[in-house]
């Protein structure tokens, strides 16, 4: 995560809860100082969304998907952002 040092992650949802757990570990190891995500704020399904949105005074939606060719050769990561305050 690179982002302004005022800036703090509040909550987190992805369909998986392997998934969830396992970014959260790794921004905790990237930036610990801007992690602030507990277990009640790790939300998991299609409507994980929810959850963020109602646990944030201000929330960045980032919607991230892998791209490029199959078999893991030349993988972007095609991320997507939307902002509400």
């Amino acid at each position: 995560m690179h982002a302004d040092a005022g800036v703090r992650l509040v909550a987190m949802a992805d369909v998986f809860a392997g998934r969830v757990e396992s970014r959260r570990r790794a921004l905790e190891n990237q930036n610990a100082r801007q992690m602030a995500v507990d277990d009640d704020h790790c939300f998991v399904g299609l409507d994980g969304y929810k959850g963020v949105i109602e646990a944030s005074d201000v929330v960045l939606i980032a919607n991230a998907r892998r791209s490029g060719t199959r078999g893991g050769q030349g993988q972007a990561l095609n991320v997507n952002f939307a902002a509400c305050g």
